[in-house]
């Protein structure tokens, strides 16, 4: 069920993500899939990943922890290959540690699974995505630090 699951979410996203130009656009496609999917109906039955498997991996056989852990890291992998492809095409900053900046979008595209059970609306989703989104710009970095620092 769960290798199911992972092969039709990934057939799901494949087209929208290959119509994508630069790597920014690639982020852009996958932050938007998860917030539509982190709303209304299918936001409050969750994610199989996150709801029935992450959040519980250490209570897991071996074997399928395994392949949550797996699956959590080809996500980051596959972040991290669309925020390098924007930093050569110059759609993200160039700056960003890709790797860690993917573990940053997988954290919170993995959230907006989580809080979509508690039956957020489309706007909220799509907001999220949308200030995720400008984490890959220039100025985000220097402005989200100014704003932590601050408060």
């Amino acid at each position: 069920m769960f290798e199911r699951y992972l092969s039709k979410r990934r057939q799901e996203t494949r087209e929208p993500q290959a119509l994508a130009v630069t790597g920014r656009d690639k982020v852009a496609v996958l932050l938007q899939d998860y917030a539509t999917l982190s709303q209304g109906v299918e936001g409050i039955r969750g994610c199989l990943l996150v709801a029935g498997s992450a959040t519980q991996v250490c209570a897991l056989e071996a074997v399928l922890a395994r392949r949550v852990r797996q699956a959590l890291d080809a996500n980051q992998i596959r972040i991290a290959v669309f925020i390098r492809t924007g930093q050569e095409d110059g759609s993200v900053d160039p700056g960003l540690n890709a790797k860690h900046t993917a573990l940053l979008m997988l954290a919170l595209l993995q959230g907006m699974r989580v809080v979509g059970k508690a039956g957020r609306q489309r706007e909220e989703m799509m907001a999220i995505a949308a200030l995720a989104l400008r984490l890959l710009d220039r100025h985000a970095v220097a402005a989200a630090t100014t704003a932590f620092c601050s408060e």
